[in-house]
């Protein structure tokens, strides 16, 4: 037999070799696909390792010695961070996990919203072991070398894997009422927040006049209006931004910007504020700071120009979604947690009975304008989803984000009809869904009604982080799957600057819709497209900040 202090020596020098290879070390550091070398070796050839040391310790008491003063070592200091472990546990699930296995996703058919939901699990057995963590599938699914692998585009840190490991070990205990609590820091009001510097400015959000004459921008915290002045060969002009009104209007950038369909309101809206503008007037009729959560991230007003609708968002957290009476500013209800992330687009119907929601939770919600509930929801993007548009009659919808693709939707099947895109684009962040003018005539010149019916008339376009705005027509409809041949694609003239907003103008010379495009950087600049793809007008930072400079006090 060894001396006590031979077995010491032995246990010191096993365990120091184990636990070296991470700082954390021990065995609560690792689930079951351990990146430990050591750890690996222990568990699949303990005779190796053990012998290399003291060949007269029994194998498996070494281990067991090995193991149990680990497991002694990642507790033992850790005590008073174990009573709050639950709490702790439920807010890294909230942050990492619900998200995609919630009741409205449920990927992979897994519920992380109670501990049954954890022990029922989903497509592949139960989620967790209660008592076990290295024989639960959540921590399997966290190792760097795990597939698949949770989160899908995110890689826990040690610390955080231990966190949970020792939670599902201590019993995985579940407190709803603590997971209720448990919220993200009180941001800032808008009372708090400071001004912005004057250099930065970028144009997050742009809007045409329904009559085309007047197109506003957020620049920073300011909006500026400008005349938009189109060619004319006769009075010698050329496409152009004609600066003329500077409102400053948020402490925040501004991050939305919508005007009414008569031309004779426009809303603005930034971190807890949302102002209501009379067109023709420098100040702001009504200013909305009550009830407001976090950053208004997109407003849409409804074709009677009664009602405002504001998204009330805040990252990684459940976003809001606020109807307004437009004539006094009042919020006249609130549809709580909408979606269960930011909310970056709002499209509402021709038909003018429902409205389409995007967000950050990948999902897209249709609503019914009277009743304000969901009818339905569809999903099928990979990534955030940043923009949404129905098509003109009101049959089908688009949508995009980041994961660089375009996809189309059938309204009343709420199946996907169509996927496509240009490769390498980066994030979609623009979206709008017109018609070809030159389509139209050639449909209606055409007296085959057969013919006439193939003629498809949609045009989509689309803003990118590249820099490079682009159209999609012909669009063929097919069972959803990503084709090269989906739609003929027209890339503009590209700008070296990811572009954060878009609106599109109708001719003042014809009446065939959207020739021009306009789009703003987030570096701050303004970009005019014509119909055939040439950049007619740019204004970069330096000019847009001179030109537009607030008023001085």
């Amino acid at each position: 037999m060894m001396s006590h202090q031979e077995i010491e020596q032995f246990h010191h020098r096993l365990c120091l070799n184990t636990a070296s290879t991470h700082p954390l070390g021990g065995y609560y550091d690792h689930g079951p696909r351990a990146a430990n070398p050591a750890h690996r070796i222990l568990q699949k050839h303990p005779a190796r390792m053990l012998s290399s040391f003291f060949s007269k310790l029994h194998q498996k008491t070494a281990a067991w010695l090995c193991l149990t003063s680990l497991g002694t070592l990642a507790l033992a200091g850790n005590a008073s961070a174990l009573e709050k472990g639950t709490e702790a546990a439920m807010a890294l699930l909230r942050d990492e996990c619900l998200r995609c296995h919630k009741v409205e996703k449920k990927k992979g058919g897994l519920l992380l919203n109670s501990r049954q939901a954890l022990l029922d699990g989903g497509d592949t057995g139960p989620a967790i072991v209660s008592g076990k963590a290295s024989e639960s599938f959540l921590i399997e699914g966290l190792a760097d070398d795990a597939d698949p692998h949770m989160p899908p585009k995110k890689q826990l840190t040690l610390k955080e894997i231990k966190l949970l490991s020792q939670w599902i070990d201590k019993g995985a205990a579940w407190d709803a009422k603590t997971l209720a609590k448990i919220k993200a820091p009180p941001a800032p009001t808008a009372k708090d927040l400071v001004s912005l510097p004057d250099s930065y400015r970028p144009v997050l959000s742009m809007a045409l006049s329904p009559d085309t004459k007047t197109l506003a921008t957020g620049q920073g915290g300011n909006i500026v209006l400008f005349d938009f002045i189109q060619a004319d060969t006769k009075k010698k002009t050329k496409t152009s931004l004609k600066s003329k009104t500077v409102l400053p209007a948020h402490k925040d950038a501004v991050q939305a910007l919508v005007w009414s369909p008569n031309g004779k309101r426009f809303a603005s809206g930034a971190h807890r504020e949302i102002r209501i503008w009379q067109n023709g007037q420098n100040k702001a009729l009504f200013t909305l700071t009550k009830k407001l959560a976090g950053r208004i991230t997109v407003l849409a007003i409804t074709a009677d120009n009664k009602t405002l609708l504001a998204a009330d968002s805040s990252p990684a957290m459940n976003a809001d979604l606020h109807v307004i009476d437009l004539a006094s500013g009042k919020i006249l209800r609130t549809i709580k947690n909408a979606h269960s992330d930011s909310i970056f687009g709002i499209s509402i119907s021709p038909d003018k009975k429902h409205f389409a929601t995007v967000s950050a939770d990948k999902l897209i919600k249709i609503w019914d304008l009277t009743t304000w509930k969901p009818v339905a929801t569809l999903e099928g993007h990979t990534g955030f989803i940043l923009a949404v548009a129905y098509s003109p009659n009101g049959d089908r919808l688009a949508t995009g984000g980041d994961d660089e693709v375009i996809k189309v939707w059938d309204i009343k099947s709420k199946k996907q009809l169509l996927t496509f895109g240009a490769k390498r684009t980066g994030p979609i962040t623009g979206l709008r869904w017109s018609l070809d003018p030159e389509k139209i005539k050639k449909k209606a010149a055409q007296k085959d009604k057969k013919k006439a019916a193939e003629i498809n008339t949609d045009k989509i376009f689309t803003i990118s982080e590249d820099g490079r705005p682009r159209t999609y027509s012909d669009l063929i409809l097919h069972d959803g799957a990503q084709r090269s041949t989906g739609a003929k694609e027209k890339a503009y003239s590209a700008q070296d600057e990811s572009l954060a907003s878009l609106s599109i103008a109708s001719s003042k010379n014809d009446k065939s819709p959207f020739p021009f495009l306009f789009a703003g950087s987030d570096s701050g600049s303004l970009f005019i497209w014509d119909v055939a793809g040439k950049l007619v007008f740019q204004q970069h930072p330096d000019t847009a900040l001179a030109k537009s400079a607030p008023p001085k006090k």
